[in-house]
């Protein structure tokens, strides 16, 4: 008999490797993702210990940003990632292209397919010189308006055409207005769950992660016609205003000097007396908002996604798994949670 549940318990255990590993997976299984966003790759040992322990498959590298050269007015890849290590065998790899607003504009006053090109190609030189493996998608990241959204899909119309040359696939990030528009020409999207509410508005409480920004929305979820998947924050900032004015963003900011900063709120501060930090100058009565993604807030959100999420047509889950995306792979920031806070983000 012992023998038997011994036999037992490894065709369960053998199974559980076999779903975690090959795509073949259940209803509950859930792409574990994370985004990497730092200028260069080259993750300590910690970091990549949190990668094993809840088991990453597949990881957003950003590459470069697309913007304009302030001298020559040109559409140009700025911020390039630096490689310092390689990429893992044990995860998909899926290069990330930030375009900014001014960056889309002037692209659209010159040759979309051209600059489609330019994109791809060096995409592909960046997986080639830097030996990044396991690439079957390349994602471009842009929060387009309603008047640049014709420029816009043009570009991934052009892009998609020259990605299916590398057998790759090509999405594009979603925000949460952008579901009551035009879906967008790409294999599928990610909803970013982050960076919902009016940053630069002094009466923002928290405008990283706050369910009643996200609540007007969910109502567009059932119906958006695109494969999409999710993606959460795990980041903190703090917001610096001058006379209710928006200042800049500040990070690693320590409030334990009561003579520097007074708590007025349960995430407000003020400035007493004139000092420099990070590089900048900050003046007595100063207001600084800190902003952080609180695991309950987070949490709150994503349930409330998933519900809509459930609602949608069975041609949007059929055969694919589901996938949450955390953001961003960054020791500092995902040591601020519990190892099971991590992994309930990941289940569905």
């Amino acid at each position: 008999m012992r023998c038997f549940y011994c036999f037992l318990l490894l065709c369960f255990f053998l199974t559980g490797c076999r779903n975690i590993g090959d795509g073949s997976h259940g209803d509950d299984f859930v792409f574990r993702s994370i985004y990497h966003w730092k200028m260069v790759f080259q993750p300590s040992k910690e970091e990549k210990v949190l990668m094993e322990r809840h088991r990453i498959n597949r990881l957003y590298l950003r590459f470069f940003d697309v913007s304009v050269n302030q001298e020559t007015g040109e559409a140009v890849p700025i911020a390039t990632t630096v490689f310092r290590s390689k990429t893992d065998e044990a995860y998909e790899v899926v290069p990330v292209v930030f375009i900014t607003l001014e960056g889309l504009k002037q692209m659209m006053a010159s040759d979309l397919g051209i600059y489609a090109g330019k994109i791809v190609t060096r995409v592909c030189q960046m997986v080639r010189v830097n030996g990044v493996r396991n690439v079957r998608e390349v994602q471009v990241d842009c929060d387009w308006t309603v008047s640049t959204e014709k420029g816009y899909f043009e570009l991934l119309k052009a892009m998609r055409r020259l990605l299916k040359r590398e057998e790759w696939r090509i999405s594009a990030t979603i925000r949460f207005w952008q579901l009551r528009r035009e879906v967008p020409p790409v294999d599928r999207g990610v909803l970013m769950c982050y960076n919902t509410g009016e940053v630069l508005n002094s009466a923002t409480n928290n405008s990283i992660v706050d369910l009643k920004d996200v609540q007007p929305y969910l109502k567009d979820l059932p119906s958006y016609a695109l494969p999409l998947d999710v993606a959460y924050p795990t980041f903190g900032w703090t917001v610096w205003f001058r006379d209710s004015q928006f200042k800049a963003l500040l990070r690693g900011m320590d409030w334990s000097d009561t003579t520097l900063y007074r708590q007025e709120k349960k995430n407000t501060y003020q400035v007493l007396k004139d000092h420099f930090i990070v590089g900048k100058c900050l003046q007595a009565g100063d207001i600084l908002r800190c902003e952080v993604s609180d695991y309950a807030a987070v949490r709150a959100v994503k349930q409330a996604v998933e519900e809509r999420l459930r609602e949608r047509s069975e041609s949007f889950t059929r055969e694919r798994s589901a996938e949450v995306v955390l953001y961003h792979w960054d020791e500092s920031n995902l040591k601020k949670y519990a190892d099971y806070e991590i992994d309930s983000l990941y289940m569905r």
